[in-house]
């Protein structure tokens, strides 16, 4: 069988006619990525108290995590932090395109702020991590369960 390669116009217009002729259905695709694991937040002032409940909870040393990252162990815990943060401050980016992204004002500065990178590459981490929790179920279970214990902490 011959794989077919969709655009996105098309996937949108599957999507309707998803909604529209099977509306429960469309919901509980969608469930999983529009719940919310706790509350969400709006003062990003608390990032460096999540930055440092997420070090404690995965036994890190936070200073070692900041800045720029040779280890891939130390880019996927900041991966993780990053789409913990974004289950906290914006879970609907997660139904969102990846090319046309809407986040709350001021959470990638704030977010490169505390990882002491640059903006752009946050925003990079940030499309990465949108794909990993698509695509791979284990990621965006631990995503989650990190999410939620955050949110328990606080």
């Amino acid at each position: 069988m011959k794989s077919i390669s969709l655009g996105n116009k098309q996937y949108l217009l599957i999507g309707r006619l998803l909604y529209l002729t099977n509306p429960e259905k469309a919901s509980e695709l969608l469930a999983p990525y529009l719940e919310a694991p706790g509350t969400i937040q709006i003062n990003q002032e608390r990032i460096p108290e999540f930055f440092l409940q997420f070090c404690d909870l995965n036994k890190i040393d936070p200073d070692a995590h900041r800045g720029k990252l040779s280890k891939t162990i130390k880019v996927d815990l900041r991966r993780l932090f990053i789409s913990a943060m974004l289950h906290v401050y914006c879970p609907q980016v997660y139904c969102q395109s990846i090319k046309k992204l809407k986040m709350p004002k001021g959470i990638v500065t704030a977010l490169s702020r505390e990882l002491q990178v640059d903006p752009p590459l946050v925003s990079i981490i940030i499309r990465e991590t949108i794909m990993h929790e698509k695509i791979y179920e284990d990621y965006r279970t631990r995503a989650i369960e990190i999410t939620e214990q955050l949110a328990l902490k606080s």
